[in-house]
């Protein structure tokens, strides 16, 4: 049945249906914890605050690290991504350790195939939060 002329088809929900709720859940499916978000959201009766979903999500980041790879360059030794947490770690030849976050997997994949490693972490990966790491490069792991 077409929505009467002049009604907004949006608001032509069935009766009883949370349009808000509808949208959570759709989200839900795309980005797991977000059900997490609604169920927050609904016992406290209104909005979620950044501080209490910030905190649902990082819940569930667990560190995932993949091997380390040795490069040739002049200025990187090792590198490797860490899957869970979304990091790149590299480890300069000075034996530095820096950590890049919230970097994409495409942009991981990218790095790897770059001819010139320090040149990109210059004009790419320096455009992400960075610090340094607390870590060694074990050849183990």
């Amino acid at each position: 049945m077409a929505p009467r002329r002049g009604t907004n088809p949006a608001s032509a929900f069935s009766k009883g249906a949370n349009p808000s709720r509808t949208n959570a859940r759709r989200q839900a499916r795309v980005n797991p914890g977000a059900e997490d978000v609604i169920r927050l959201k609904t016992a406290r009766g209104g909005q979620a605050n950044r501080l209490q979903v910030a905190e649902i999500f990082t819940e569930r980041l667990e560190s995932r690290p993949g091997p380390w790879l040795e490069v040739v360059s002049t200025r990187v030794s090792r590198i490797r991504y860490d899957f869970g947490l979304r990091q790149i770690h590299v480890i300069f030849r000075d034996g530095t350790p820096w950590v890049y976050d919230q970097v994409p997997y495409a942009i991981w994949t990218r790095f790897q195939r770059t001819a010139s490693y320090g040149r990109f972490i210059n004009r790419v990966l320096n455009a992400y939060p960075y610090r340094r790491g607390e870590f060694t490069a074990d050849v183990g792991s």
